[in-house]
């Protein structure tokens, strides 16, 4: 179960702990606040914005007092208040939420667009986020939303004025309610507590006494353990908390060091940084990018700004090479693509002109010298590209490492405070970052005694986004004051004949350059796994392999669940996900996500209310609960083409053309009604929330359809949701295996590439 589910679960028993208190179920807001109060014996006191009790905040604990800002809507003073019996029920203490702490509308999990890609939530934001997640499901909780929205009829917003909150807060709700898993109970036989035992390789590893120290961690053998045991370590010793930096390569991996760490130092965690290189040279160039000429606040771009970014200026750019009048920004995401692997290696436009000119110079054969020209094309595009940032107060996210590296070499002052502040830097999956990453870090760590980093060029996976194992290799060279290598030794997570299997082929690896392998010592017994390699002779007999013993192990125990099949490429996925399902084997595959017919559905919604010219009529015609006739669509676009009537105003011709028929003209008048006010100036959440929660049918056979293609179709439903989701907020989480399917995915693009 997902911290957040535990959050959710945690929210639902308050609730039913207050509704027994008053006697029975409680729906109001007002009366779920009134008896929370009885409960805990925590008061609540509200004052107008700016009383010296408030303390510049939106809601505090003070002793036994909830003290609240009351200046506002009734429902959000309501809802403050719940936020702040989250914090005592969550047992995060007493705190001081301000602005940015309270949203009714915050979720787990940010988009991965602009800054959000880069940035994770830090620990007083999840604190927070945990605090806003409880209290919307105290006030609002999903099981309760779902019987009153399925089996009592009620839309968001008759279910907004029984509770007395606002429509936006329960539209974001049933979205979850409806469309996404329900929490899956874990029995507490399944869990077991974390064991913080260390073997003799672990405990060497953790307790070395300096650095700069490589640790050589395979899959299974207790790297993140070992990674914790060492914060303690230094602890023990009487190192400040604040003064301990963990670096990983993504937003998921620091998450996960954050409740490991939690887990072991409850009272310590939040003062400990772990952050991605990213998002630590994100916060570098806010706090000292003036130094190198950045605005306080620079805008972090997403690659598909910077596409949009050089579409505009594209009779600037001089292409020839990359030219095609046809199609003329057919060929600016390889140039991108290029600019960003540049990136990866801290090569600036000046240095990838040098080296393509060195190119053009060793050129022996025609091929060659096209290959150079190319390369000078994309050092002028790069060049040109990077002026644009720099004029435009922009970084991409090449420039969060290229740009903090600059910014420590060129300015000692800045490097020396970043060293005294970090004494002891841990890096996590060292092989998974890029060089930049690498040279980022030598600036931070300067001789490297404080630095202590774990990776294992084995598991190298991720060079698709730039991510090398020169880091690994060049260690020593990099920190010349390195101490030798040492190796976790025993592998806890996989059975013997699959440590056997890879300790065969470990020492044949072409990546690790001829470093040696040390064999694994087993941890696990033998149990009933196997290891198979089976060869099928076409694709047919292939999925039939595939199915049988799926099947087979379903009927050993194994639920679908948990169990997976993983291919190189989505055109496999999709092949052997048809065949699973002709098996009847339930799966969670989504497939190319766009051309899901739900999701055509509401892009297509969103096209009639935005697109002037109708297009999305064709398909939102076949829908069932209008079922509209091709000649009465086809009727209605014709008069509204001659009258020149944008859509979706054009659905009120309807009633005047006599070659509409009468269901036309009916069901043509009910989409008329659907789309009223959700037309131009909305943002396409309010747009499918509105249509989805309040005023269309389009839920009703979904919602009452058990099937694992309609869990899909509901999950597909939520991601899309999640597109349309307004830049001021944040986007729900995502989602893994559902109870009861099987997993399909890709290693490198999960569920939904």
């Amino acid at each position: 179960m997902s911290n957040w589910d535990q959050v959710r679960l945690l929210a639902q028993e308050f609730r039913a702990q207050v509704s027994a208190l008053a006697g029975g179920p409680l729906t109001a807001a007002r009366d779920l606040l009134f008896s929370a109060e009885q409960l805990t014996g925590i008061r609540r006191k509200g004052y107008r914005k700016g009383h010296p009790l408030l303390r510049g905040s939106l809601a505090r604990l003070e002793r036994n007092t909830i003290i609240f800002d009351n200046s506002v809507e009734a429902w959000l003073a309501l809802y403050y208040q719940a936020h702040e019996y989250a914090h005592v029920k969550l047992g995060h203490g007493p705190r001081e939420c301000r602005d940015a702490d309270i949203d009714y509308e915050v979720t787990e999990d940010k988009l991965p667009l602009g800054v959000h890609r880069v940035e994770g939530y830090g620990p007083n934001e999840k604190t927070e986020c945990e605090a806003n997640v409880f209290a919307r499901e105290f006030l609002l909780p999903c099981n309760v939303l779902t019987q009153w929205f399925v089996k009592d009829g009620l839309d968001a917003k008759e279910i907004s004025t029984r509770v007395g909150v606002s429509i936006e807060m329960v539209c974001h709700q049933l979205a979850r309610a409806l469309l996404t898993p329900e929490i899956r109970v874990v029995d507490s036989t399944e869990v077991s507590e974390p064991d913080f035992r260390l073997d003799d390789s672990q405990r060497r590893a953790a307790e070395a006494a300096k650095g700069p120290l490589l640790i050589t961690a395979g899959p299974g053998t207790g790297k993140t353990r070992t990674l914790a045991a060492r914060v303690i370590h230094l602890l023990k010793f009487g190192i400040s908390p604040s003064s301990i930096l963990i670096l990983t390569f993504s937003n998921k991996a620091a998450a996960e060091l954050r409740e490991r760490v939690k887990l072991v130092l409850p009272d310590q965690a939040q003062k400990i940084r772990v952050e991605t290189f990213h998002s630590f040279g994100l916060d570098l160039l806010r706090k000292y990018g003036a130094h190198i000429g950045l605005p306080p606040k620079p805008i972090i771009i997403d690659p598909v700004d910077a596409m949009f970014l050089l579409e505009e200026s594209l009779p600037e750019l001089g292409l020839d090479h990359y030219e095609k009048l046809s199609e003329p920004t057919i060929y600016l995401n390889d140039i991108l693509r290029a600019i960003s692997r540049a990136k990866d290696e801290y090569a600036d436009p000046v240095r990838y002109e040098a080296l393509a000119e060195d190119m053009r110079t060793r050129a022996t054969t025609t091929d060659d010298l096209i290959a150079a020209e190319k390369a000078l094309e994309v050092s002028r595009v790069y060049r040109f590209y990077q002026e644009q940032l720099i004029q435009k107060g922009m970084l991409d996210f090449g420039d969060l490492l290229c740009q903090s590296i600059t910014l420590l070499r060129n300015n000692p002052g800045v490097l020396a405070e970043v060293r005294e502040t970090y004494l002891h830097v841990l890096v996590d999956e060292y092989q998974d970052v890029n060089r930049a990453s690498g040279l980022l870090l030598k600036e931070i760590v300067g001789d490297g005694e404080g630095l202590w980093a774990v990776g294992d060029v084995r598991q190298s996976i991720h060079r698709w986004r730039g991510a090398t194992t020169e880091n690994i290799l060049k260690f020593s060279s990099d920190f010349p004051k390195a101490k030798p290598t040492l190796t976790l030794e025993v592998n806890y997570r996989s059975q013997p004949v699959i440590v056997d299997v890879f300790s065969g082929l470990a020492p044949n690896m072409s990546v690790t350059h001829g470093e040696p392998f040390t064999p694994w010592k087993k941890n696990r017994a033998n149990t009933s796994g196997t290891l198979k390699y089976e060869i099928g002779s076409n694709a047919q007999v292939e999925a039939i392999g595939i199915a049988n013993e799926i099947k087979d192990n379903y009927r050993s125990g194994i639920p679908y669940r948990n169990q997976a099949v993983i291919c190189r490429s989505h055109t496999s996925l999709a092949r052997i996900a048809r065949d699973l399902e002709e098996q009847n084997i339930p799966i969670l595959y989504l497939g190319d996500f766009f051309e899901r017919p739900e999701v055509r559905d509401m892009l297509s919604l969103l096209s009639l209310a935005s697109d002037s010219g109708g297009s999305g009529l064709l398909r939102i015609g076949c829908f069932p609960e209008y079922n509209i006739p091709l000649a009465d669509v086809l009727a209605l676009r014709k008069r509204a083409t001659e009258e020149k009537q944008p859509f979706p105003r054009a659905l009120g011709l309807a009633s005047e053309i006599d070659e509409i028929s009468r269901h036309g003209k009916e069901a043509l008048a009910l989409l008329k009604e659907h789309l009223e006010g959700l037309s131009y100036g909305r943002s396409g959440w309010h747009t499918l929330t509105r249509y989805l929660f309040v005023r269309s049918k389009y839920l009703t056979a979904l919602l009452s359809d058990a099937s694992v293609a309609a869990q899909q179709r509901r999950l597909a439903l939520s991601i899309d949701s999640i597109c349309a989701w307004p830049s001021r907020k944040k986007p729900k989480e995502g989602y893994g295996s559902k109870e009861g399917l099987t997993s399909i995915h890709s290693p490198l693009g999960g569920l939904w590439r």
